[in-house]
């Protein structure tokens, strides 16, 4: 699984919402992504999906400011 993104964190905690949905958040910084997904495994996926992208939209903000 994925570092936090904001934080390089490596604890997360995953949260049941009413609809049995899983939130996950990073016990360090508090970031939180809310999945659609019932199962944990699904919801990782999900999580390092998330944080992948932020790392490319962060790569591109680089390269532009850098252009």
């Amino acid at each position: 699984m994925k570092n936090c993104y904001y934080c390089n964190g490596k604890k997360v905690r995953y949260l049941r919402d009413l609809e049995l949905k899983i939130t996950i958040r990073c016990e360090k910084c508090g970031a939180e992504i809310a999945t659609p997904y019932m199962t944990e495994d699904s919801a990782r996926g999900y999580w390092n999906m998330k944080q992948a992208a932020l790392e490319r939209a962060n790569k591109h903000k680089k390269e532009a400011a850098a252009s």
